[in-house]
């Protein structure tokens, strides 16, 4: 699967300084990972970030952004764009990113089905609540949370068999990720 993916999904991105990598209002078809470089995220006009992030925007650097395109039709809702220096990013394709998904099927599939129907039930109940929602994601301590719910209800939804090398390394990398949450509280 993760072989298919970066062959087939994911391809680099640069943009120079001040050169913008999305619009709001656009039709988003790729998720982002912010490698190097600082870049400018800025809301769509008329909204502006809860007070901790201040409302003309954040300069963000190792951030990924969009992800939820992977599961549902996303339009952007701000602006990216390069700061100060040339910026290097990862562009994950959705579109074809879901084909390999359900190529491959199985225990993993299953388990991105799940996460995907939390993440976007979580983001429509943001918005139901009046949260301003950008592109930006969900917290950390929130997608750990959600990605540990899917599992359980993936163990749940899946056939009582022994558990397969998929499953045992996905639980393997979520016992990391709470360690090191747990860590960095």
């Amino acid at each position: 699967f993760y072989s298919k993916v970066c062959h087939l999904a994911i391809s680099e991105g640069l943009a120079k300084p001040g050169q913008d990598v999305f619009m709001p209002g656009t039709d988003c078809k790729d998720a982002y990972l912010l490698e190097s470089g600082d870049m400018f995220y800025l809301p769509r006009q008329g909204q502006s970030f809860a007070k901790e992030r201040g409302p003309e925007g954040v300069t963000l650097s190792n951030e990924h952004l969009c992800v939820v395109c992977l599961w549902a039709e996303w339009h952007h809702r701000g602006r990216l764009s390069s700061g100060q220096n040339m910026s290097y990013f990862i562009k994950v394709n959705c579109e074809t990113f879901g084909q390999v998904a359900m190529k491959f099927g199985g225990p993993l599939f299953r388990y991105l089905q799940i996460f995907g129907i939390l993440l976007v039930s979580e983001i429509e109940y943001l918005q139901e609540q009046g949260t301003i929602v950008s592109d930006m994601n969900l917290e950390k301590e929130q997608l750990i949370h959600l990605a540990a719910q899917a599992e359980r209800y993936s163990d749940v939804a899946a056939p009582k068999s022994a558990p397969n090398k998929f499953t045992q390394s996905l639980s393997r990398i979520l016992t990391i990720k709470r360690a090191s949450t747990q860590t960095e509280s």
